[in-house]
C-alpha cells in the first residue's frame, strides 16, 4: 500500500487520544483494573477522591474521566502490577515508524531497548529472529505498509499476543471520517492502541503521558515474561 492523501488512504487505525484521553474500551479496562486492585469501586472512589455516581459513568463508558483521575488510575495499576511481577518496565521494543516520528518516540522511550526499522521486510526479519515485548508502528511506516506489518504480527504464533501500538504522526492532514474508518479496521486486526501524536503535545506533560500509556500497555496487555530485557 502506498502513501496517498487523507481523503482516500490510511483506513487502518483507530484513535486512542481524543482530547488527550485513550480509547473508550481501554479507559474502561484501566478503571476496572484499578477498582479491582483498590479493593472495589467504593475504595477506588476514596483513593481517587471522586463520587460513586461519577465512577459508575466512567466504568460504563458513558462519560470520560478527568485527566487527573485517569492518570491516577493508570499509576495505581502500574505500581501494583510492577510490584506483583517484580519486573521493571524495561522492554525490547520494535519501532517500525516513518522518519517524522523517530526523534520524538526515541526520546519518549528512553530506558527501553528500542530497535528501529524503516522497511517492512526488515521488520519481518527482526520479528522472526528476535522476541519483543512491544511493537510500535506508525501510520506512514514504509509508505503506509502498516496494515501489512500488523497483519503479520497477529498471524504469528509467537508474536500474536505482543502489544501493538499504532501511532499517527504529527504531520499531514487527516479527517475525522478517515480516523473513524481506521478505528474499525485496526480493532479487527487487534491493535492494542492507537496514539494520535497530533493531540499529544511534544512537551514535558504530553510526552510523560504518552510514556505512561506505553508502559501500561507493556505491563497489562503484554506477556510480562516474554521479551523483557534485564540488565
Amino acid at each position: 500500500m502506498r502513501r496517498v492523501e487523507a481523503t482516500s488512504a490510511l483506513r487502518q487505525w483507530y484513535e486512542v487520544c481524543s482530547t488527550m484521553k485513550m480509547d473508550r474500551d481501554l479507559r474502561i479496562r484501566v478503571l476496572r483494573r484499578a477498582a479491582e486492585m483498590a479493593g472495589g469501586p467504593e475504595k477506588l472512589c476514596n483513593r481517587l477522591s471522586v463520587e460513586r455516581h461519577a465512577l459508575d459513568l466512567w466504568l460504563s463508558g458513558r462519560a470520560n474521566p478527568p485527566e487527573r483521575v485517569f492518570d491516577a488510575a493508570v499509576d495505581l495499576v502500574m505500581r501494583a502490577d510492577m510490584a506483583r511481577a517484580g519486573l521493571a518496565p524495561r522492554t525490547k521494543i520494535l519501532m517500525a515508524v516513518a522518519p517524522g516520528a523517530i526523534e520524538r518516540l526515541t526520546r519518549i522511550l528512553a530506558g527501553h531497548d528500542v530497535q528501529l526499522v524503516i522497511r517492512l521486510e526488515e521488520a519481518i526479519e527482526r520479528l522472526e529472529s528476535e522476541t519483543y515485548g512491544m511493537v510500535i508502528i506508525s501510520v506512514y511506516f514504509d509508505e503506509s505498509r502498516t496494515f501489512d506489518l500488523l497483519h503479520h504480527v497477529r498471524l504469528s504464533r509467537r508474536d500474536r499476543t505482543v502489544p501493538v501500538v499504532c501511532v499517527l504522526e504529527a504531520e499531514g492532514a487527516i479527517t475525522d471520517v478517515v480516523v473513524e474508518g481506521l478505528d474499525h479496521a485496526a480493532k479487527s486486526l487487534m491493535a492494542n492502541a492507537f496514539l494520535d501524536l497530533r493531540k499529544m503535545p511534544d512537551d514535558e506533560r504530553g510526552n510523560a503521558r504518552l510514556r505512561r500509556i506505553i508502559d501500561y500497555l507493556i505491563l497489562i496487555d503484554g506477556d510480562l515474561h516474554q521479551g523483557l530485557n534485564h540488565d
